[in-house]
């Protein structure tokens, strides 16, 4: 009998997680005991191609200000807390909506990794033409 060996090739989805808050202050409600809902889930193409029961959320197109978080998912409230803290209140741009999102691509390794990087997106306005 001749033993099968099956080739597995990496196949990779990217995943999102989207934050909703809260828009009653400077930070659109991005502060650390802020109350959101999260909506995780990928790109589809078409949202009329939606499972029943599923829900669809429309990241805009946009500016959007990007930090990297490398770690393990747990940790992730720090890369918050600079963004919140320090970043937020540093900067020339102004947080634009009442969402955030991250991107978890090819280099995300799982929750535990400590290699792996998530990408977080704050949409800011553009400072070019929007005062």
């Amino acid at each position: 009998m001749k033993l099968k060996i099956l080739t597995i090739l990496k196949c990779f989805m990217v995943f999102y997680g989207v934050s909703i808050v809260d828009e009653s202050d400077r930070l659109y409600g991005f502060t650390e005991d802020a109350e959101y809902i999260e909506v995780v889930g990928t790109e589809v193409r078409n949202c009329d191609d939606v499972s029943i029961g599923m829900v669809t959320y429309e990241i805009l197109a946009g500016y959007y200000a990007v930090f990297e978080h490398k770690g393990k998912a747990e940790d992730m409230l720090d890369t918050y807390k600079y963004i919140i803290g320090t970043w937020a209140y540093n900067t020339d741009y102004e947080i634009n909506g009442g969402y955030s999102f991250e991107r978890y691509g090819e280099d995300y390794y799982g929750s535990e990794d400590a290699m792996s990087i998530a990408r977080i997106y704050i949409p800011i306005k553009n400072p070019k033409t929007e005062i």
